[in-house]
């Protein structure tokens, strides 16, 4: 939009200017010589756009303006992109879920085992955290790609009322939300924009970090898809799971990188350059670290290995003692639940040490064995009774992704 603060004629060659036409080995010294990261490019600018164009190259503007604005060009950019990996990565989750929605699995706390539940609920957990994650970075984006073109200390000091229709329409015109004043100083949007990307980071790393954990020798739950890679140069036996180990370890640089963006919020005065380029620094490796997390996870899922018989046989592996909970709570109706839970409590523990049957040594304690019988309890421990939530839960999940 033409607002009629340079002539019409010189903004047409400036517009006109192509980026082959720059001369980049000029750029980069002259930016070196003025050790300014910008007057390389407008001089060359300048000169390409002959003499009476190039004195409007640059007009009104600070270099602030162009560097923090050419910023959230690329955090545009990247938000396309984790959009298409995000709706990917939920469409496997999903699949995968309904796949495995009534498949055996047994849950842990503290690192051991629990109560049963099954893999499409751990994986349906994992797409409702996925898509909490897409529905923050679809409300702050609006927010988060915000512009801005406002002058030296953000006052539009050089072009002055002009200046502000000039940013209204300069932003419109790139498709970004416009300031109500400048942010030069507080990059709030983008720092907390990025503190989402390391909440997401976190969760993938979770998922990388548990898959991980899976596909142990003991475990043998789960393992990569196994394409030929080599696990090591001295074991030839080895398959690691190196892609689940980097999408793990990949949380500690995201962490890192997102403590230094918070240094970005403690600009001094109206503009402060220890400040803002600690964005030029840690904003891009959030983004390679996360895109990497993503677009390893999936790789992984769509050749995921899942070893349903050794799901089962990890729920077997307890016997009835994981069914302890199940057994409380219908003993609480005849015996109270906290009576229930004192007398279970001291028959498990005993069981494990003794390695005996934990139904038959809970029917010798004698209020048990007087207000119920052993094929009634048997019918209490079942995996069917367990998990009957789980279903609808499942279902839940899903629906949502539908919606």
């Amino acid at each position: 939009m033409r607002k009629g603060v340079i002539p019409a004629s010189v903004a047409d060659t400036i517009v006109n200017l192509a980026f082959g036409d720059l001369d980049i080995d000029r750029i980069a010294q002259i930016s070196h010589e003025k050790q300014h990261s910008l007057l390389g490019l407008i001089q060359e600018m300048q000169l390409i756009a002959g003499p009476e164009a190039g004195e409007y190259v640059h007009f009104g503007a600070t270099t602030q303006d162009i560097v923090d604005t050419g910023l959230v060009l690329q955090v545009a950019d990247h938000y396309e992109r984790y959009e298409a990996l995000l709706t990917t990565l939920r469409k496997r989750l999903a699949t995968l879920t309904k796949t495995y929605a009534q498949t055996p699995y047994m849950a842990r706390s503290h690192n051991v085992h629990a109560v049963p539940i099954t893999f499409g609920f751990v994986l349906a957990r994992y797409l409702d955290e996925i898509q909490r994650h897409v529905d923050r970075l679809t409300q702050m984006k609006a927010d988060t790609l915000t512009g801005v073109f406002a002058g030296a200390v953000g006052s539009h000091s050089a072009l002055g009322m002009a200046g502000i229709a000039v940013e209204e329409a300069l932003m419109a015109e790139l498709h970004l939300q416009t300031e109500t004043v400048a942010w030069h100083n507080a990059p709030d949007r983008l720092v907390a924009y990025t503190g989402e990307l390391a909440m997401l980071g976190a969760t993938l790393a979770k998922i990388g970090r548990q898959f991980y954990n899976e596909a142990s020798t003991e475990n043998q739950q789960l393992a990569e898809p196994f394409v030929g890679q080599v696990g090591s140069s001295t074991m030839p036996h080895k398959r690691n799971p190196e892609n689940f180990e980097a999408i793990a370890a990949l949380a500690e640089p995201i962490f890192a990188a997102q403590t230094q963006l918070m240094h970005a919020l403690l600009s001094v005065n109206e503009r402060d350059a220890i400040a803002w380029k600690q964005l030029w620094l840690a904003l891009p490796e959030i983004h390679q670290y996360v895109d990497r997390q993503l677009t390893s996870l999936i790789a992984m899922l769509d050749g995921l290995v899942v070893n349903v018989d050794k799901m089962q046989e990890n729920v077997a592996r307890l016997g009835d003692l994981v069914y302890a909970e199940d057994i409380m709570m219908f003993l609480a109706d005849r015996l109270g639940k906290q009576t229930a839970h004192e007398i279970l409590f001291e028959v498990a523990q005993r069981s494990i040490d003794q390695q005996t049957d934990f139904l038959t040594d809970l029917m010798a304690n004698a209020a048990v064995a007087k207000v119920t019988s052993l094929s009634e309890l048997k019918t209490v421990a079942s995996f069917e009774k367990t998990t009957v939530a789980i279903p609808t839960l499942i279902a839940h999940v899903l629906e949502k992704e539908v919606g």
